[in-house]
């Protein structure tokens, strides 16, 4: 195990009525602690704070530079969202087990998280996603500004979650 010292720190912020953190802060620290020191290092804190919304997209998480990380709390499944989800967004949440049904009256959308698909979304695309974006920065010694496109920014950040999530998977396989 890596040197408790160094290991960021984990701290959460009581949701708000309605709302809750599918990612506790065990579950966080046992998911840092198995990809190791290289995957946080040069992170000092994972908050599991209130949510930050967005009009027309949903929000689950961020990077604050340097070395913080926010995940923010959730409604309770399911979810009820006016308009339609961006292309992506749909996307994301279908990949990670999200249940995305069309509303009847032809805009808006009910998502639905069975059993522990939400909090390995919060998990693995959010948290691992912003822990790549953390790696960018990190290792590339720009702890201020972005160092890439925001485009290749978010494909690196991407792609480091869905190999995490990949390699988790392998790894719980007997």
């Amino acid at each position: 195990m890596a040197d408790p010292a160094r290991r960021p720190r984990i701290t959460a912020c009581r949701p708000r009525s309605g709302y809750f953190h599918p990612a506790d802060k065990l579950d966080v620290r046992s998911l840092l602690d198995d990809f190791g020191e290289l995957s946080w290092y040069g992170l000092h804190e994972v908050c599991l704070g209130h949510g930050r919304f967005q009009s027309g997209k949903l929000a689950f998480g961020c990077l604050q530079v340097p070395g913080k990380i926010l995940l923010y709390e959730q409604p309770a499944p399911p979810w009820f969202v006016a308009g339609d989800l961006q292309p992506e967004q749909a996307e994301w949440i279908s990949n990670a087990g999200g249940i995305i049904q069309s509303s009847s009256f032809g805009f808006g959308c009910k998502i639905d998280w069975p059993e522990r698909t939400l909090t390995d979304f919060m998990l693995f695309d959010v948290l691992m996603h912003e822990v790549g974006h953390h790696i960018v920065q990190q290792f590339k010694g720009k702890r201020q500004t972005q160092v890439l496109r925001r485009k290749d920014h978010e494909a690196l950040a991407l792609a480091f979650a869905r190999r995490c999530r990949r390699q988790y998977r392998l790894e719980a396989i007997p």
